[in-house]
C-alpha cells in the first residue's frame, strides 16, 4: 500500500515537474512575442503645405496631427511642411517620379484627375469607412471622383471674399460700395489720399487672378464664365467676360493694386492689410481663421461682402479645392486612409471652430464661430445660387497652364484684354 502511495506521489511529482518545465519553454517565448508587437509601429509620412506660424490651417492641422498621435502608438504620422508657393512647384514632378509619401495635399477637381491619370494615386474605395458618405457632404466628394473611383478627400470649402476695413473707411468717409460705380469711386478717394486700394501679391491662387476671376464672374455670371473657359461661348458671352477682363486691367492701371505690380508674396501684402495700410483685400474665405483671433490687429474692424459687380444673380467663386490623397505605393493602405479619414475630420472642426473654413465634414458639437465676419462668409456662401471653382482647378491641366501664361502677361500690361480673351478662346 505504502509502495503504491509513493509510486503515485512520484508520478505527480513528475507530471508536475513536467507541466513547469513546459511553462517556462512557452512563456518567455509568448512574452518576447507581445514584447515585439508592442515594439512594432507603423509610420506614416505626410506632406502638407502652409508654413506660417500664425495661419489657421497649420496650426489646426498639426494639432489634429498630435492628437492622433497620442490617442494611436502603433500608428504615427510623421508630417513635414513646406511653404504654399515652393509646395506647388514641387509637387508635379514629386508625383511624376513617384517621389511622393504615404499622405500628401493635392489640389481638387482637374488638377486632381490629372494626378490621377499618373497612375501613382490610390484609389481609396474599399478602403474608406463604411459610413463615410453619412459624415462628409456629397458635393465635397464631387472633385475627388474620377471614373467611379474615390482618390481624394477634401476638408473644407472656401469662396472669394472681399475684406473690408470698415475702420479705415470710416475714418476716410467712405461707405462699403454695392456695386462697380462706387467701387471706382472708393478707389479713386482712396488713391487721391495716397492709401493703395486693393492687398494683392503676383501669387499663383491668392492674388491678381483672384481679383481676375472674381470680377469676370461679378460682371458676367458663372455660367458665361464657364462657357467661354471651355470655348463654348457666344459672342454675347465673349462680349461679357471681356467686359470683366475690361474693368480689371481699369482698376490695374489706376493704381487700385498698388506699384510695382504683382512683385509682391500674399504674407507681404497681408502684413500691410493687418497693419491697416490698406483698406481691402480680396482672399479665400479662410483668411478670416487668421484675423478672427483676438491678437490680431483686425480684430473687430473687419467686414466680409461679395465683390461688386453689374452681375445680379448670387453667384460665388470657390469651392472644394484642396484635398489630400494617398500614394498607390503605400505600404499599409487600409491603415493610411483610415488614418487620413481620422485627422481630416478632427482638422475640418478645429478649422469650423476657428472660423478658417465651410465645413464639408459633420461638425457634431463643435463651437459654432460667433464673428460676424464668420457669419456674413457663411451668410454668402449658403445664399449662393450657383458656384463656380476657382478656374485653376475648373480647367483642365493644358487650359489652366494658357490661362496661367495669358493672365500673367495680362497682369503685367504686356497684352491687351482683347488679346488675353482671344488666346483664352482659341481652339488648337
Amino acid at each position: 500500500m505504502e509502495k503504491r502511495q509513493r509510486i503515485i506521489l512520484l508520478g505527480f511529482l513528475f507530471l508536475l515537474a513536467a507541466i513547469t518545465l513546459l511553462c517556462f519553454r512557452v512563456l518567455p517565448k509568448s512574452e518576447e512575442k507581445k514584447s515585439g508587437e508592442e515594439e512594432e509601429r507603423i509610420d506614416l509620412c505626410l506632406w502638407y503645405p502652409w508654413e506660417n506660424e500664425g495661419e489657421a490651417y497649420k496650426k489646426s492641422f498639426l494639432e489634429a496631427v498630435e492628437e492622433f498621435n497620442k490617442a494611436h502608438d502603433t500608428v504615427q504620422v510623421l508630417a513635414e511642411g513646406t511653404e504654399m508657393e515652393l509646395y506647388r512647384e514641387k509637387l508635379p514632378s514629386a508625383i511624376a517620379s513617384n517621389d511622393t509619401p504615404d499622405i500628401y495635399f493635392c489640389f481638387g477637381d482637374s488638377y486632381l484627375k490629372g494626378a490621377v491619370s499618373s497612375g501613382k494615386l490610390l484609389k481609396m474605395n474599399e478602403y474608406l469607412s463604411e459610413d463615410i458618405n453619412s459624415r462628409i457632404d456629397e458635393e465635397a466628394m464631387e472633385g475627388m471622383n474620377y471614373e467611379g473611383g474615390i482618390y481624394g478627400l477634401g476638408f473644407s470649402e472656401s469662396v472669394a471674399v472681399l475684406f473690408v476695413n470698415q475702420e479705415m473707411f470710416d475714418a476716410c468717409g467712405l461707405q462699403i460700395p454695392s456695386d462697380w460705380g462706387e467701387l471706382e469711386e472708393v478707389c479713386r478717394e482712396f488713391i487721391a489720399r495716397d492709401i493703395t486700394p486693393f492687398a494683392c501679391s503676383g501669387d499663383t491662387d491668392t492674388g491678381f487672378r483672384l481679383y481676375l476671376e472674381s470680377i469676370c464672374v461679378s460682371e458676367a455670371g458663372s455660367d458665361v464664365c464657364k462657357r467661354v473657359l471651355r470655348q463654348e461661348g457666344t459672342k454675347e458671352d465673349i462680349s461679357a467676360f471681356l467686359n470683366g477682363v475690361d474693368k480689371f486691367c481699369l482698376l490695374r492701371d489706376m493704381g487700385a493694386f498698388g506699384s510695382p505690380l504683382f512683385t509682391r508674396s500674399t504674407q507681404d501684402v497681408e502684413n500691410d492689410f493687418y497693419l491697416s495700410r490698406i483698406p481691402m483685400y480680396l482672399a479665400k474665405s479662410d483668411f478670416a481663421g487668421n484675423v478672427m483671433q483676438e491678437n490680431s490687429p483686425l480684430h473687430g474692424k473687419l467686414s466680409a461682402v461679395p465683390f461688386p459687380g453689374v452681375y445680379t444673380g448670387r453667384d460665388s467663386l470657390g469651392g472644394v479645392s484642396d484635398a489630400f490623397v494617398v500614394n498607390k505605393a503605400a505600404e499599409h493602405p487600409e491603415v493610411t486612409v483610415w488614418a487620413l479619414e481620422e485627422i481630416l475630420e478632427n482638422f475640418a472642426v478645429k478649422l469650423y471652430e476657428r472660423g478658417a473654413g465651410i465645413p464639408v465634414w459633420d461638425t457634431g458639437d463643435a463651437c459654432k464661430p460667433e464673428d460676424d465676419v464668420c457669419r456674413q462668409i457663411e451668410n454668402m456662401a449658403g445664399s449662393a445660387d450657383k458656384r463656380m471653382q476657382y478656374w485653376e482647378f475648373y480647367l483642365d491641366r493644358r487650359r489652366a497652364e494658357v490661362f496661367m501664361r495669358g493672365s500673367e502677361e495680362l497682369g503685367s500690361g504686356n497684352i491687351s484684354p482683347e488679346q488675353f480673351v482671344r488666346e483664352l478662346c482659341e481652339k488648337e
